[in-house]
């Protein structure tokens, strides 16, 4: 019963869910200092940018893999909360063109909350070169830039309502405050970035390069805890809610054995206002996931063909030597015309006839492959080892 009101909640409430997307994201690293993983000889970046700065602790062997994975997450709950936002300006906003620079907005926010991940990529520790700390920040500035415009929108397009005028208040205070320190974080990381890259600069030795947030201007350092505060509370207090309504619509039963009650409960990309969700989606399980003996044949048919490919060739095809690069090596003609059968077939066999007859119910794709008669269906069906139903 809890876990049910707390995932309400959540679904309700798409800018805590990036709350939690943060506080996800920040595990690893606050973990990792509590570990004590702070020796400024073994990572750069604690060298350039300073030992308080959070991502130097998770920046060894062993912690970074982890760290990398939170973020991957992390970026998918980012993505799906933006989604719910996009839904809801989108039924709110009249002017098309308005939604369709929502659209690319959102889009592109998106994009980058979904690079940061790639921090893992570059280890700071492994190797200390100029290019090698300019590939591990790029996607942290690239997501410090996601939540920078994400919060001058929600501050221009996402108005607090049906709140207190203290607390939208104090909303808009903290969401200002947060930009102007991202500003300065942001623009002491440039700063720090163009010292590295001029000539000259050593990265390695007693003298490597100690920019000033880890030297005189150790202070500044402040700003990344402080203002990664102010985004936290920024999205955690902002009153959008968003109704829960689940949804129940009823499938006609085609026959008596038919689905007659569907719920539609989870469609946070709006499958369902674009293609008659019900039929197509059982369609779409049932063609790719459910049979297993339909792939046992396939990929019988596979090894066949990668044998007699050596010694018997379709018109307009070479003998490959290895068979895995035939695919490579085809006329560029012969491999369109195989394509286009293959899609044709694809087509005219399972999209336009899924929604006929009881076909797509049983998996027949028309009743093509499968007796008109339902109990001889059936029971090839159990003899092939899988029912349809």
């Amino acid at each position: 019963m809890v876990c049910r009101v707390v995932a309400r909640f959540l679904l309700e409430k798409p800018l805590f869910q990036m709350g939690c997307g943060i506080l996800l994201g920040l595990t690893v690293p606050v973990v990792a200092r509590l570990a004590g993983n702070n020796d400024p000889n073994e990572n750069q970046i604690s060298h350039v940018f300073g030992q308080d700065s959070i991502c130097v602790a998770m920046d060894f062997p062993g912690w970074v893999e982890v760290a990398t994975i939170m973020f991957f997450f992390a970026g998918l709950l980012h993505s799906y909360a933006m989604i719910k936002v996009y839904q809801h300006c989108k039924s709110e906003w009249k002017a098309e063109s308005s939604k369709r620079w929502l659209l690319a907005f959102v889009a592109f926010e998106i994009l980058c909350v979904n690079c940061f991940w790639m921090v893992g990529l570059f280890s700071p520790v492994l190797d200390h070169s100029v290019g090698q700390v300019f590939a591990h920040t790029i996607p942290f500035i690239v997501f410090q830039f996601f939540f920078f415009f994400w919060v001058i929108f929600l501050m221009a397009f996402v108005p607090p309502k049906d709140v207190s005028k203290i607390r939208a208040v104090s909303w808009y205070c903290i969401s200002l405050g947060y930009v102007v320190l991202q500003l300065l974080q942001l623009g002491m990381i440039f700063h720090t970035l163009a010292l590295l890259a001029q000539p000259g600069v050593e990265t390695s030795g007693p003298n490597r390069f100690k920019g000033p947030l880890a030297t005189e201007q150790a202070s500044l350092q402040a700003f990344e805890p402080v203002s990664l505060f102010a985004r936290l509370t920024c999205l955690c207090l902002h009153p959008l809610r968003l109704p829960y309504q689940p949804e129940n619509p009823k499938v006609e039963p085609e026959d008596p054995d038919a689905v007659t009650d569907f719920k539609a409960e989870f469609d946070p990309l709006g499958f369902s206002d674009l293609i008659d969700a019900i039929k197509w989606l059982r369609e779409s399980e049932l063609k790719h996931g459910r049979t297993l003996a339909f792939f046992r044949r396939v990929c019988m048919l596979a090894t066949i063909g990668f044998v007699a490919e050596q010694y018997w060739q379709l018109p307009g095809f070479d003998a490959a030597p290895d068979a895995l690069q035939a695919i490579y090596v085809a006329p560029a003609n012969a491999t369109g015309v195989l394509l286009f059968l293959a899609g044709y077939i694809e087509t005219r066999i399972t999209m336009l006839d899924m929604f006929e007859g009881d076909g797509a119910s049983r998996a027949d794709f028309g009743k093509r492959f499968l007796p008109q008669d339902k109990a001889a269906a059936d029971d090839l069906a159990l003899k092939a080892g899988d029912s349809f139903e």
